[in-house]
């Protein structure tokens, strides 16, 4: 019984836990049923996975992406400042940046990370992502087509293999709208258990995983509706449903083209 209060019994996909001050009643009670197989594993404690969510009010997509890269180089290196403290200094001792031209600094493993909130401008906006995923993943006509599709409030569906080129290509199209703004459903990411809300009769701008598409494709046209626009990230292929009317054009194509091949370069 001693030796089996320093150790965990892993019985099947049952992971059995001796504590340290159990009696040789209690830690025999957990053993194995006869003809189990049991393997011990020594051991002084137990560890499972965490996972660390930063939630913001404001578009610091880059730059928490960067502190979380970086708190994760931190949790490997040998440094004995804690991550709840690393944690709690983003929280309550970062101050919040001004609008305007000055930014604030956070140093986190032996890397600078600036966080700012630039003036609005006559100019098109800096996006918080990078445009490319939604000008490099699509070719020129397709990112007018789902412009102007957003102008009349159609309803967009972006599709991806990867998480993250969702949340880009949506942000991406969104900041292209300015001075406009947005004013339907945004949902850059959804979530297979809320596939339903693709059924919505609004106007909606969405993400979808590739295999949450797919399951909507074979759901007989229940789930994915027919006069949604679906814009594959990974094909490069943008579906328009021949039930919609024909997008009118933009004044000056050509040159919204060429700006366009400007942010592809």
């Amino acid at each position: 019984a001693a030796e089996l209060r320093r150790t965990a019994l892993l019985d099947g996909a049952t992971l059995h836990w001796v504590p340290p001050d159990a009696d040789a009643d209690a830690a025999l009670a957990i053993l194995p049923r006869p003809g189990c197989a049991a393997v011990a594993i020594p051991c002084d404690g137990l560890y499972t996975s965490k996972c660390l969510c930063v939630l913001s009010q404001l578009p610091f997509l880059l730059p928490l992406r960067k502190w979380l890269c970086q708190l994760y180089r931190h949790s490997l290196s040998e440094d004995a400042v804690p991550l709840e403290a690393l944690v709690g200094a983003l929280l309550w001792e970062t101050p919040l940046p001004p609008l305007g031209h000055i930014a604030v600094s956070v140093s986190l493993a032996g890397q600078q990370i600036l966080f700012a909130r630039p003036l609005p401008s006559l100019e098109l906006p800096h996006s918080p992502l990078p445009l490319a995923a939604l000008l490099h993943a699509l070719p020129p006509d397709d990112v007018l087509a789902l412009f102007r599709a957003a102008l009349l409030e159609h309803k967009i569906v972006f599709v991806s293999s990867q998480l993250s080129q969702l949340t880009a290509a949506a942000e991406a199209l969104c900041c292209l709208l300015w001075p406009l703004r947005w004013q339907g459903v945004y949902i850059p990411l959804l979530p297979g258990s809320l596939v339903e809300i693709m059924q919505s009769p609004v106007p909606y701008l969405l993400g979808i995983t590739r295999d949450v598409y797919e399951v909507a494709l074979e759901a007989d046209g229940q789930t994915l509706p027919h006069d949604a626009i679906v814009a594959e990230l990974d094909t490069g292929r943008v579906r328009v449903p021949s039930s919609l009317p024909q997008l009118p054009q933009l004044p000056s194509p050509q040159l919204l083209l060429s700006c366009l091949e400007t942010f592809r370069a």
